[in-house]
């Protein structure tokens, strides 16, 4: 791989590591409910996530 691409990469994985952890600082003190978004989930959601599995 040539230096720019790996670099990009780099920079994408920082960001997504800097975004995750200010959610986490932000939404709650504890893994569990970082994990479970609080369970401040709207039904409609929840129901959308059911199409994932």
């Amino acid at each position: 791989m040539e230096f720019e691409t790996l670099f990009s990469l780099g920079l994408y994985f920082i960001a997504m590591l800097g975004i995750g952890l200010y959610a986490y600082r932000k939404s709650t003190s504890d893994v569990s409910g970082y994990m479970l978004g609080g369970r401040s989930l709207s039904p409609s959601v929840a129901a959308l996530s059911a199409w994932c599995f």
